[in-house]
């Protein structure tokens, strides 16, 4: 597994920055500029319109499927960080536009799936 660094990253919320008044200067410039210009290396939004959309699209399919064949009755913590560590790995060669797969890329679903069902096990 790859080592982290410790890098500035910035992870909006969109839904909470875009209706926060305590956010407004950010929303007077596009996020991704602003959070780049304040020296993140990494930035991730909710937002299609953004690159590294975190969204729960990427995932509900997948746990879902790994849960009926696992044929467990609950989402476990594991599970969810499995599915993370999964979603991570599709990506081979990571840069600060693409960290994580789009929800559409090929083998998302499956990925998360087994992941799910793997953790199920432990």
């Amino acid at each position: 597994m790859p080592t982290v660094q410790k890098l500035p990253c910035y992870f909006a919320d969109s839904a909470i920055t875009s209706r926060s008044n305590a956010c407004k200067s950010l929303s007077s410039r596009p996020l991704s500029k602003k959070a780049i210009s304040g020296g993140a290396l990494i930035f991730a939004t909710g937002r299609s319109d953004l690159p590294n959309q975190i969204n729960n699209s990427l995932v509900f399919p997948g746990i879902f499927r790994g849960a009926i064949d696992a044929r467990v009755s609950e989402i476990t913590d594991q599970m969810k960080l499995s599915a993370a560590e999964a979603l991570s790995s599709l990506v081979e060669n990571p840069k600060p536009e693409k960290i994580i797969p789009g929800p559409f890329d090929d083998g998302v679903m499956e990925a998360v799936a087994k992941a799910v069902i793997k953790a199920s096990k432990r």
